[in-house]
């Protein structure tokens, strides 16, 4: 450790008996002389180094923050966009979706009737049959449509009404397909009876049994 400038001793006058050095040390005649001190200015250097600084010194890790994306003004303009687009376009399709016409049909109903002509009929709650040899003509009798020999469809008479010497029935066939241009009409077995397709359509088919 050095001294500072306010430690150094200054000149003093020797007592009775001693001398003063070159050291400005007083000292006996005969002594040798002391060694000369050096003084130094002991002011501390700035960069002199701790001495409790540890001998291995680790590297600083920077602390990084994931930056979160942001939404551009473009990006939210081109969303809300593609949103409009999409339900515009479903509402047009669902516009032209309800302007389109209904599919064609492919069948339809076959309305006739079907009378029975006689002098005695039965009467009861399900209104006329037919007696005698007409037995078998009476409400719920089957009505068959064919094509040629293949059946169509099928369907049944429905109630009868007693007229003047005649029962009446009429019937609704449904389901007989389109686009047959004639097609044969049956009631029970009594034989089948040919119509075009347009007066099927049109309900123009009547047939009868019986003597008129």
């Amino acid at each position: 450790m050095t001294a500072s400038e306010g430690d150094r001793p200054h000149p003093v006058t020797p007592r009775e008996g001693f001398v003063l050095d070159s050291t400005q040390v007083a000292r006996l005649p005969g002594d040798a002389p002391t060694a000369a001190v050096a003084w130094v200015d002991a002011t501390p250097l700035a960069d002199t180094a701790p001495q409790d600084l540890p001998s291995e010194v680790l590297p600083l890790t920077p602390l990084v923050h994931e930056a979160r994306p942001r939404r551009s003004g473009q990006g939210l303009v081109a969303a809300v966009f593609v949103a409009l687009c999409a339900t515009l376009g479903g509402g047009l399709a669902w516009v032209a979706s309800a302007n389109e016409p209904p599919p064609a049909p492919t069948t339809f109903d076959l309305r006739g009737t079907f009378t029975l002509y006689d002098d005695d009929f039965d009467a009861h709650a399900q209104g006329c049959a037919g007696n005698g040899g007409y037995t078998d003509i009476a409400t719920g009798t089957p009505v068959t449509i064919y094509d040629g020999d293949e059946v169509l469809a099928a369907g049944v008479l429905g109630k009868g009404h007693e007229g003047d010497g005649e029962c009446e029935f009429a019937f609704t066939v449904r389901g007989v397909p389109i686009g047959v241009r004639t097609m044969g009409v049956e009631v029970s077995h009594r034989g089948k009876i040919t119509f075009s397709e347009q007066d099927a359509r049109a309900g123009n088919v009547h047939l009868e049994l019986g003597n008129s």
